[in-house]
């Protein structure tokens, strides 16, 4: 049984192989750089995260990890203390948050 995804696929490769346009990538030819995470990730969620990757996305979680980092550099040098209790306060939802995440992924693993 063949869908029609797989015919349009099928053409995209005689096309390419034709024209010998992926051997003009820099990367063709050479090994896969997959240290990234890649295998660490669900199985079900490799394409679709590296499909964001490669357009220059990222994940959920990542851009929650990296305002959480923002948010404590933003505790370390806050001084007030009604401040410091409201970035507090942010830092522990995006822990809670970002901790959610994750859980919920290593269940799918």
């Amino acid at each position: 049984m063949s869908f029609v995804g797989d015919e349009i696929i099928k053409q995209w490769i005689r096309k390419v192989e034709a024209t010998r346009e992926l051997e003009r990538d820099p990367r063709f030819g050479k090994p896969l750089e997959i240290g990234d995470g890649y295998l660490d990730t669900p199985e079900e969620l490799r394409m679709a995260y590296k499909m964001l990757k490669d357009a220059g996305y990222v994940p959920a979680e990542v851009e929650l990890l990296k305002t959480l980092v923002a948010r404590k550099a933003a505790l370390e040098a806050e001084r007030d203390p009604a401040g410091r209790a409201h970035v507090l306060r942010e830092v522990a939802e995006l822990q809670a948050k970002i901790a959610m995440m994750l859980e919920g992924l290593a269940r799918k693993t």
